[in-house]
């Protein structure tokens, strides 16, 4: 049971546009990693050596969502970059119960006399944003009270025209051979990646093949949330996240895919392709 509830503050504020028509923002768990710029606000970062993917400003304007406290689990759940009494900042706050209530759940199960006390940091960053086009991203850092440290991270894509919620698929024409030619701009984009670090490098013990069936999938795999442009009020492309053993060995850390939207444009459905300018800032 939470023995202290501290009220909700705000730390500091940034200014930004109401998503007035979000009635729905669902968050579904996978797993990667992303690092937030301010060390002093995520003292977890250094032990997972996570590197930098968003620019300065996505940290700017921390709002403190709740802080919590019991025996068994230490909460503190931040937002950086939405704006405080929007729709998706409401969407996020309506969440937060039921994140405290499954994390004291698991650190009451997992309790031991040793180890007696878990600690949880969560951080909601919206990451890009274009048209009526939001993504948001969640990173949790769990640290179990011992030498057990994990990542957990949840990714959301929303659009103001759609309340009901948006899938990655949606934003792609429906041929049979779009999916396949996206797991294929994807898997050369994590070879790069790989190959940059291991010559030999596999999947799941195999060479990297993307010429016939793909080792990932673009529109069903790893999170997945919107990047920056080099263009205003545009997005850049896509990132993906990979968490340590996804793709790989588990030494190997994990993997965050920037795919430019030049590499997939032609597969997107007409009405989105203006939103779709440029290229990420950190792939310029």
């Amino acid at each position: 049971m939470i023995q202290e509830i501290f009220p909700v503050k705000t730390i500091r504020r940034r200014s930004g546009v109401a998503l007035t028509l979000l009635s729905l923002f669902g968050l579904f768990f996978g797993s990667g990693a992303i690092v937030l710029q301010k060390a002093s606000l995520l003292p977890l970062s250094d032990f997972f050596g996570t590197e930098t993917r968003l620019p300065p400003s996505a940290f700017v304007g921390e709002d403190v969502l709740l802080e919590a406290r019991s025996a068994e689990l230490s909460y503190r759940a931040s937002s950086f970059g939405i704006q405080p009494g929007s729709g998706l900042h409401r969407a996020i706050m309506a969440e937060q119960a039921s994140i405290l209530e499954a994390y004291q759940t698991a650190a009451a199960a997992n309790r031991t006399n040793t180890f007696p006390q878990w600690r949880v940091e969560t951080y909601f960053t919206k990451t890009a944003e274009a048209g009526p086009l939001t993504s948001v991203l969640r990173t949790d850092y769990v640290s179990e009270g011992d030498d057990s440290h994990s990542l957990e991270f949840a990714s959301s894509l929303i659009s103001e025209l759609h309340p009901q919620g948006l899938n990655l698929a949606d934003l792609f024409n429906e041929d049979r051979s779009t999916p396949v030619n996206l797991d294929r701009i994807l898997c050369r984009a994590v070879a790069r990646e790989k190959y940059a670090l291991n010559p030999d490098a596999r999947i799941d013990g195999a060479p990297i093949m993307c010429n016939e069936r793909s080792p990932v999938s673009f529109l069903n795999g790893a999170p997945v949330v919107f990047a920056g442009s080099t263009e205003p009020n545009a997005l850049g492309g896509l990132t993906f996240y990979y968490a340590p053993g996804r793709i790989g060995e588990v030494q190997e850390g994990q993997y965050i895919i920037n795919v430019p939207q030049t590499s997939f444009r032609s597969y997107l459905k007409p009405e989105y392709l203006n939103l779709f300018q440029g290229v990420p800032p950190q792939t310029s």
